[in-house]
């Protein structure tokens, strides 16, 4: 139990750094809250996630922990991580508490919405490799379309706007540049090692599907909660909001394939269910511009449902 404090103090400290350093570079090369939170924060923070099923693959060949932990990614981002931004915001703000939130945010949320609806599918189609493959690829093809995409309209926006990075130094650059590097990799180390500590925590349980559903994504996710956290409360909502969509969107697409491509897609009904509700999750907040900060807290019923389901053996 100590372990797990002191690892959550540790990638707690490392998260400050990395938001302010994320920061500071956005300021320099004139990125919007979006792209910080989307693409660069999104893509860094989830390669703990990204490591457990491909450690799972290719070191221990286990490839119920591997879609566990891929599927669960997506039940603990869309439900819990988004609540606890709610929670966070009401602190804050108080009771009106609420975000408006960007087109581009909505446009994450329909991108996971379809990542997922296309991994159900392929699921089904488990004895038919070569298809499964082929949609990897596409699933791989579309993301790097989704973020060439969103790169290249921060670009046209950065051109239209005076860039402050030539008042900056290249040495200062190069400094935030390596500070980037060296905290990426501080918090993927220390949440690989948070997830150690909590697996034995947890062993007790002996349940590894469960395990890798709720707990493993639990811990592999604090960057993401922390970050989100740190940016709400410094008035940065859209990047705290959109560094949980951007996950999302890396998970159902580039984690897909990776089970695809090295183990296998064929999900059980346990993860069906998580991915239903995962859609089901983040569908409602699509029907809304303004999110409340009870609308986001509320998210987590999502996940009380999932747990009361699962109980009763859906």
């Amino acid at each position: 139990m100590i372990e797990l404090v002191a690892l959550i103090v540790v990638i707690g400290i490392c998260a400050e750094a990395f938001t302010r350093t994320l920061d500071e570079l956005g300021d320099v090369y004139g990125l919007d809250q979006h792209v910080i939170g989307s693409v660069f924060a999104a893509v860094a923070t989830t390669l703990p996630e990204t490591l457990v099923p491909l450690m799972a693959l290719v070191v221990h060949h286990n490839t119920q922990i591997a879609l566990g932990a891929t599927v669960g990614s997506f039940l603990i981002l869309s439900t819990l991580a988004l609540a606890i931004i709610g929670i966070v915001l009401r602190l804050k703000k108080g009771v009106g508490a609420q975000l408006h939130v960007p087109n581009e945010i909505h446009a994450d949320l329909k991108w996971f919405i379809a990542f997922c609806s296309f991994g159900l599918i392929l699921s089904f189609l488990h004895n038919h490799h070569i298809i499964q493959v082929t949609g990897a690829v596409v699933l791989l093809g579309l993301y790097a379309a989704r973020l060439r995409g969103i790169l290249k309209k921060s670009k046209k926006d950065r051109l239209q706007q005076k860039s402050k990075r030539e008042s900056i130094p290249k040495k200062k650059i190069w400094i935030l540049a390596s500070r980037m590097f060296f905290l990426i990799v501080a918090l993927t180390t220390a949440s690989s090692y948070f997830v150690d500590a909590l697996h034995q925590v947890h062993s007790f349980l002996g349940n590894e599907l469960m395990m890798a559903l709720v707990f493993s994504p639990l811990a592999t996710e604090l960057p993401e909660k922390l970050n989100s956290i740190l940016w709400v409360l410094r008035g940065r909502e859209t990047a705290a909001i959109a560094n949980i969509t951007g996950a999302l969107v890396y998970q159902a697409s580039v984690l897909t394939a990776i089970n695809i491509l090295i183990g296998q897609w064929y999900i059980n009904s346990t993860m069906i269910l998580a991915l239903i509700i995962s859609m089901m999750a983040t569908g409602i907040l699509l029907a809304h511009k303004k999110w409340s900060w009870n609308m986001l807290a509320g998210e987590s019923a999502f996940l009380l449902l999932f747990w009361m389901l699962q109980e009763q053996g859906f």
